[in-house]
């Protein structure tokens, strides 16, 4: 380590915090008021709980072999398979959802 660099780079350090203390002093601005909230547009028509959609991912069933199912993760170990992806299909998702209401 090379001493005079090092001690280059703490000086910077604190004329940044020096700056920043004398930021945290001065009386606040005025801010701009936030935009209104706009409900986000779905990547697909179907509403939240849908057949056609995970309950817990909110996203649209893949078709397997075996049916419909879940492509995500899953942390709850009470809804996910061996190898940890969501157990959630069309079948299920009911009793998902009144575990979870």
């Amino acid at each position: 380590m090379n001493p005079a660099r090092a001690a280059a780079a703490y000086e910077k350090i604190a004329e940044g915090f020096a700056e920043l203390a004398l930021a945290v002093g001065e009386p606040a601005t005025q801010v701009a008021p936030l935009p209104p909230f706009e409900e986000p547009d779905l990547p697909f028509d179907e509403p939240r709980g849908s057949e056609a959609v995970c309950p817990a991912h909110n996203i649209r069933y893949l078709e397997g072999k075996f049916g419909p199912y879940c492509p995500s993760l899953s942390d709850d170990p009470e809804w996910s398979n061996r190898k940890g992806y969501c157990s959630i299909t069309p079948k299920n998702a009911a009793v998902w959802l009144r575990k979870h209401a």
